[in-house]
């Protein structure tokens, strides 16, 4: 039901199922489910502006899969909390929940997640070749939707003042959201 209401944009209803899940699920033989919880109570505080809240709810969350050795799940909760880190300015927590995520992540399946990492921290420590050279491996990687790296990279822009690769990051995100639009409001090949 939390979904279902933050499509509609009542986020109040939304937090209020999303808190009602977490309750029902702390009890549950399904640990993960109660984890899984915790992740999207997080997503939804982070939306209405409760950054603090989602920050707590997503260490919670990682805690938990690190008791229960669930390190894929551990890995989602610290990709949302580089992320979170980084565009907070906290580069030295970013980078510390980035090396974690290479510890619990031997097989690399969040080799994309930790490369947007990386290349944000080393453009925000002013490396751009760095920074470049691994926005550039992602964007080969292509396992991203295409709105999430330009989007970075107007963050990084802002932040260095760059403003007029900001100005032209926003035009290529201006044409994205154009094309996706049209693209969704085409009639579906039969």
């Amino acid at each position: 039901m939390s979904f279902a209401w933050s499509a509609k944009l009542n986020y109040r209803k939304s937090l209020r199922y999303a808190e009602k899940r977490v309750a029902l699920s702390e009890n549950s033989q399904f640990k993960y489910k109660y984890r899984q919880a915790l992740f999207e109570t997080a997503d939804i505080f982070s939306v209405v502006g409760s950054k603090q809240k989602a920050f707590a709810t997503l260490e919670k969350g990682l805690k938990l899969s690190l008791a229960n050795n669930d390190f894929y799940q551990a890995c989602k909760f610290l990709d949302s909390l580089v992320l979170n880190s980084l565009y907070s300015n906290d580069v030295s927590t970013a980078t510390d929940y980035l090396e974690q995520m290479a510890k619990y992540d031997p097989n690399h399946q969040f080799l994309p997640e930790y490369t947007l990492g990386k290349a944000i921290i080393s453009a925000y420590q002013n490396q751009p070749e760095v920074s470049e050279k691994l926005f550039a491996q992602l964007d080969k990687m292509k396992s991203y939707s295409s709105f999430i790296l330009p989007r970075w990279e107007t963050t990084i822009a802002e932040r260095n003042m760059d403003w007029q690769r900001m100005i032209d990051l926003n035009r290529e995100l201006l044409e994205l959201t154009a094309k996706k639009i049209f693209v969704m409001h085409c009639p579906p090949f039969i």
